[in-house]
């Protein structure tokens, strides 16, 4: 657990996902230990997503404490590959308070980590921050190329338009981690980029909202084409 998982839970959050949806799909991700947890602390919801697993559909003609459309919502969750710990931390930011202490008690951690979060303005330690720019210093970004963030291929671009690195990531989320914009993480990107900007570098995380209009990302993706237009000329 960590900060891309809260991101990703807040913004499943805000964009109306209910407490059920993610109990629902964390149930359908968890490994044997954690559903036993989530079937001691949510007996009644795991009875009945066994019969809507079982029924066609998921539609098992009843009054219960799901709907169709929250089991529906957290199949496709699950078809987005979201982890585990996101799902649980999604949980807890929606739930009602009177079911609160039911998570907490299963997942003391992650509550200790989520209500510590959702204290702080955007939900970021001190220690997660990328540091602030050093004037005159190059920059390497590091962006999704899936329009929105999601499952796909994140890249680290120099300024010059040089690609540096890339990892596929199941969510933007985790791309800071993964190409080294965080600070003290990944400390082999870090010997690539020292070698292209041997006196210094500052990395910065471009959003997936914010790729098409970012001058700077703008101007690399530029450089970048005539890199591979000269490369082409020269090989042609």
């Amino acid at each position: 657990m960590g900060l891309p998982e809260y991101q990703i839970a807040a913004e499943l959050v805000d964009d109306g996902r209910v407490a059920t949806t993610f109990l629902i799909a964390a149930m359908r991700r968890a490994d044997s230990r954690n559903l036993i947890l989530l079937r001691m602390a949510f007996p009644r919801l795991a009875e009945e997503l066994q019969l809507r697993y079982d029924a066609p559909g998921g539609d098992i003609n009843a009054a219960h404490h799901s709907t169709l459309q929250q089991y529906r919502d957290a199949e496709e969750l699950v078809a987005r590959d979201i982890a585990f710990s996101s799902l649980v931390m999604g949980a807890m930011l929606a739930t009602d308070p009177n079911e609160l202490p039911d998570l907490e008690t299963a997942f003391p951690m992650t509550a200790l980590d989520v209500d510590a979060r959702r204290k702080l303005p955007d939900g970021i330690f001190d220690h997660e921050r990328a540091p602030e720019p050093t004037p005159g210093m190059p920059k390497i970004y590091v962006f999704s190329n899936e329009v929105g963030g999601g499952d796909g291929i994140c890249y680290a671009m120099a300024e010059d338009g040089t690609v540096l690195g890339s990892h596929w990531c199941s969510h933007e989320g985790f791309a800071s981690g993964d190409l080294g914009v965080t600070p003290d993480t990944r400390s082999d990107r870090h010997e690539t980029y020292a070698k292209h900007y041997s006196d210094g570098y500052d990395m910065e995380f471009v959003p997936a909202a914010q790729v098409k209009d970012h001058p700077g990302l703008s101007e690399a993706f530029r450089l970048n084409q005539e890199q591979a237009a000269a490369v082409k000329a020269e090989t042609s």
